[in-house]
């Protein structure tokens, strides 16, 4: 990413001066009282992207690798927490606290999961719509995920 930054950086020094804009030529042509010879910059033809390819291949492997380094995370944050929600109701339940209704805690424990994962595949989509290399993204994740 660092190298695709100088790259950048380097070819902006390099660019030839961009044509006189609309505003600039209207204002050759009301000052026509001292005749000058200009020269007309040739156009560019070809549209280059801001940043060059390193730049764009670096940051959608570092977003990909954030966004798995994040997601292994809140994965085992998550089982440790539910694990032990459910290590604590199982003790509850065996001293007799409580009773379950275990068909209702089901029916809404699959409800809250169709929930969560409709909601996580609009957000996977809304972050990946954003990183501009997917392939690098997807190595990006892949290594975010087996990361320690």
């Amino acid at each position: 990413m660092l190298i695709g930054v100088v790259i950048g950086l380097r070819e902006k020094s390099r660019a030839p001066e961009a044509p006189p804009s609309a505003a600039e030529s209207v204002e050759a042509e009301q000052d026509e009282a001292a005749p000058q010879e200009t020269a007309a910059a040739p156009a560019v033809s070809s549209h280059k992207p801001a940043l060059p390819a390193t730049f764009r291949l670096g940051a959608g492997y570092a977003g990909g690798f954030f966004i798995g380094w994040l997601s292994r995370k809140f994965l085992k944050t998550a089982l440790l927490v539910f694990g032990g929600i459910l290590g604590l109701l199982a003790l509850a339940k065996g001293l007799g606290w409580f009773e379950t209704d275990w068909i209702a805690l089901e029916a809404y424990t699959r409800d809250s999961f169709a929930w969560i994962s409709g909601h996580a595949g609009t957000f996977k989509d809304f972050i990946t719509g954003y990183l501009p290399s997917a392939g690098a993204a997807a190595l990006g994740v892949f290594f975010g995920l087996w990361s320690d």
